[in-house]
């Protein structure tokens, strides 16, 4: 999470392929490259910063090296989310209709995972957010998460919990979410990073609880 100007925040979830010394350096070179000015200020438009990170993976990272990534940065001032998918799994925005109702968005705009084709161009995409809005982004740890059966708890697991949980908190929400994939898989330790970011969406300049 990084504070941008104008009282913007943005929100970043990613994966490394592989595990080990040379993921988490691929890690850190993302890491590096995304901070150095922050995506979203200014003069660093996301789509021509994806493009240069590709790029730069293209370079920097050995053969069969990849990473997938979801940002986003949120105005509380105008309500507007704008994001950019690159091959990561898709954020679920779930947000109150007109009639009462939750419905749930699958945000997936943006272009292929990084560091595996060249000469790509990336797409922001923008929707609009309310107040109480629930943001979820995670790993493929959470939804490839399996039972004694081999099943996936899926992104269908986590938007089932998403609608038990309309009225909780993020923290709240967060844990339910975890505790269901520990439900599912009978308490086994998992086998891959289980990441996950839940943020209640707000209109006014505070800091939001994530």
């Amino acid at each position: 999470m990084v504070s941008l100007p104008g009282g913007r925040v943005s929100f970043v979830v990613g994966d490394v392929s592989g595990h080990g010394i040379a993921a988490a350096l691929l890690m850190g070179l993302i890491h590096g490259a995304m901070s150095t000015p922050s995506w979203g200020t200014p003069d660093h438009d996301p789509e021509v910063a994806a493009a240069q990170l590709n790029d730069l993976l293209l370079t920097k990272s050995s053969a069969g090296r990849f990473a997938s990534m979801f940002w986003c940065a949120y105005d509380p001032a105008s309500g507007v989310l704008r994001y950019i998918n690159a091959g990561h799994l898709p954020g679920l925005l779930m947000r109150k209709t007109t009639d009462g109702t939750w419905s749930i968005d699958r945000l997936t705009e943006g272009g292929p995972v990084l560091g595996v084709l060249g000469d790509i161009t990336y797409r922001t995409a923008s929707v609009e957010a309310h107040e109480h809005d629930l943001l979820a982004l995670f790993s493929d740890g959470i939804s490839e998460a399996t039972n004694d059966r081999d099943d996936y708890f899926a992104e269908e697991g986590v938007t089932m919990v998403l609608q038990h949980c309309r009225g909780l908190s993020a923290a709240a929400t967060c844990a339910a979410i975890l505790s269901a994939v520990r439900s599912f898989t009978g308490g086994r330790p998992p086998q891959d990073d289980q990441t996950l970011l839940i943020v209640r969406l707000w209109r006014t300049m505070d800091r939001p609880v994530a």
